[in-house]
C-alpha cells in the first residue's frame, strides 16, 4: 500500500489499524472527537497528523472506525471526500444502517468491512499493533463496488495480517447476531444475574471459566447498545432460539443424567466442528 490513509475514530479498532499501518511506514492521518486522543496518537507516532495534514492531491483511502450510527452520519457529511478516495471502508459490527445509505450504494470505491478481532477494551489505550494478525475480516461488497475496490480492501486487511472472506450483507447481520451479538447478550445478562444473587458474591468463588466466559461483559456500553438497536431483529431471533436450547437443557437435567450427558457431548462435537 502506497496511498495515504485517513481514519475516522481512533478507538480500539481504529487505533490498532493506525498503529499497524504507521509501523509499516504508511502515512496515517486521523480524526477523533477526543482532542486528547489525537494528541496522544501524534505524540506516540501512531498517526502523522489530522485531516488537515492530508494531501488531497495524492491518492488516499478512508476508513471509518466509529459507532454504526455515527458512521452513517459521517458518510453523509463527507461525500466528496469519500467519492474522491481510492477506497472507502468501515469496521462496524452491524451493517443494518450503513447498507441502506443511498450515497454509498452509488459509488464504486466503497466496500464494508468487519474485522473479527478485538476484545473488551475500548479507546486508543486498548489498541494493539498485532490485533488483526491471523484473524478473519469479512468483506461485504455493495451494489456498485468494483472488483478493483475489493482487491484494494483485501490488500489493506492483508497488510494488517487478516484473512479476508466475502459475505453478503443480509447474511452478515444474521450470522453475527448469533456468533457475536448473542454471546454479548448472554454475558451481560449473566453478570447481572450473579450480581443480584446474594449467595454468589464472594470473589474467591469466581472460577476461571466464569472469568473467561464473562470477559466481554466489560465491553463498551455505548457501542453495544448501538449494535443491539441496529441489529435488533436478528438478535431477537437469536435470543429466541437460545431460549429454546436452555429449555432443552433444563428438561434434560430434570429428566435424566444420561440425556444431559448426551447433550453436553453434542455441544463438545459442535464446538470442535465450528471453532476448534
Amino acid at each position: 500500500m502506497k496511498e495515504q490513509i485517513l481514519i475516522f475514530g481512533l478507538g480500539h479498532i481504529g487505533g490498532s489499524i493506525a498503529k499497524s499501518l504507521c509501523k509499516q511506514g504508511i502515512k496515517v492521518y486521523a480524526e477523533d472527537l477526543s482532542k486528547k486522543t489525537i494528541t496522544y496518537a501524534i505524540k506516540n507516532k501512531i498517526i502523522k497528523g489530522t485531516f488537515s495534514n492530508l494531501d488531497l492531491s495524492k491518492p488516499y483511502s478512508v476508513i471509518f472506525s466509529t459507532p454504526p450510527i455515527v458512521t452513517n452520519k459521517l458518510v453523509n457529511e463527507n461525500k466528496d471526500l469519500i467519492k474522491n478516495a481510492v477506497l472507502f471502508t468501515e469496521t462496524s459490527s452491524s451493517k443494518n444502517k450503513i447498507k441502506k445509505n443511498a450515497f454509498i450504494n452509488k459509488i464504486e470505491n466503497a466496500i464494508l468491512s468487519h474485522p473479527i478481532a478485538g476484545n473488551e477494551g475500548s479507546g486508543i489505550d486498548a489498541s494493539d499493533i498485532k490485533l488483526f494478525e491471523n484473524k478473519i475480516c469479512i468483506l461485504s461488497p455493495l451494489k456498485m463496488t468494483s472488483k478493483n475496490s475489493i482487491t484494494k480492501a483485501q490488500k489493506l486487511w492483508g497488510s494488517l495480517g487478516s484473512n479476508c472472506i466475502k459475505m453478503d450483507l443480509n447474511s452478515h447481520d444474521k450470522i453475527l447476531a448469533a456468533t457475536s451479538h448473542l454471546p454479548h447478550v448472554i454475558s451481560f445478562s449473566l453478570m447481572r444475574y450473579i450480581e443480584k444473587s446474594s449467595n454468589i458474591k464472594n470473589k474467591v468463588l469466581m472460577g476461571g471459566g466464569l472469568k473467561d466466559f464473562t470477559r466481554i461483559s466489560s465491553s463498551d456500553p455505548e457501542m453495544w447498545s448501538d449494535i443491539f438497536d441496529l441489529n435488533k431483529k436478528e438478535i431477537l431471533k437469536s435470543i429466541k432460539g437460545f431460549k429454546k436450547e436452555l429449555e432443552v437443557m433444563e428438561k434434560n437435567i430434570l429428566s435424566s443424567r444420561s440425556k444431559t450427558k448426551n447433550l453436553i457431548a453434542e455441544s463438545n462435537k459442535a464446538r470442535k466442528k465450528i471453532i476448534d
